[in-house]
């Protein structure tokens, strides 16, 4: 068995124990919505934010320059930010303005998780790997596949 596959095992045994023996509280204890589903783990389909109703877009490719996504049978190119969105404050907008202007000069922009950076909330994103949620009272926990991902929230 790979080491990969022992981990999530292992992980997905302890998630399992530690609900069998009543650590994660029922709907009724908490005022928090229940994350942890029934022992299911969930998994992102396609790897866009959806915009919730009334609020202003999630930040997309520049319509000016094409994405080109992996297995199309084109050749790749990584995504430039739309830095006209209204959800950008003036020093995202900086930031990705300089890494904007990297890509279309050339430089290969690999994601965060393949620089072995920290994923941030782009982690909730990553298709075909579950994430469980162990929840608490006092906290959630996110253990997540992919990069062996934790996040707390108390």
């Amino acid at each position: 068995m790979s080491v990969h596959m022992s981990r999530h095992s292992l992980t997905a045994g302890v998630l399992a124990g530690l609900i069998g023996v009543g650590i994660a509280p029922s709907s009724a204890q908490q005022s928090a919505p229940d994350f942890s589903t029934n022992n299911t783990g969930w998994v992102s389909i396609g790897g866009e934010w959806t915009p919730l109703p009334g609020s202003p877009p999630p930040v997309k490719q520049d319509p000016a320059h094409r994405y080109v996504p992996n297995n199309v049978r084109e050749q790749p190119t990584f995504r430039v930010a739309d830095i006209d969105n209204p959800n950008l404050t003036q020093l995202a907008k900086d930031s990705l303005k300089h890494t904007n202007e990297a890509v279309l000069a050339g430089k290969p922009m690999w994601s965060r998780s393949a620089r072995c950076w920290a994923t941030g909330p782009a982690f909730l994103l990553t298709p075909a790997q579950p994430m469980f949620f162990v929840q608490t009272p006092q906290q959630v926990t996110i253990l997540a596949q992919h990069d062996n991902d934790v996040r707390r929230s108390t």
